[in-house]
């Protein structure tokens, strides 16, 4: 019926600003992420998007067995560009 349109929430920090449509609560094993990277993963204590979201993109790229595919689909959930600076 309505459009839907992304609203920032805004942070005082730089890191934080990230989209209201994010889906920050969702299991990493629910975003499509390979089932070995999700349990390697969940051995550091990530179970869920947000717990990933203080991460820059090359600290999760240097993550072992972290694809193209699977960092595109976090970023997705993460509401944030796969080739920012952050």
């Amino acid at each position: 019926m309505g459009t839907s349109t992304a609203v920032w929430v805004d942070d005082p920090s730089p890191l934080c600003s990230i989209p209201a449509m994010a889906n920050l609560n969702a299991k990493l094993s629910d975003i499509g992420l390979r089932p070995g990277l999700v349990a390697q993963l969940s051995q550091h204590g990530f179970e869920r998007v947000a717990d990933m979201i203080d991460m820059s993109n090359a600290e999760i790229l240097r993550i072992p067995n972290m694809g193209g595919v699977c960092y595109r689909r976090l970023c997705a959930a993460m509401g944030r560009e796969p080739h920012s600076k952050r």
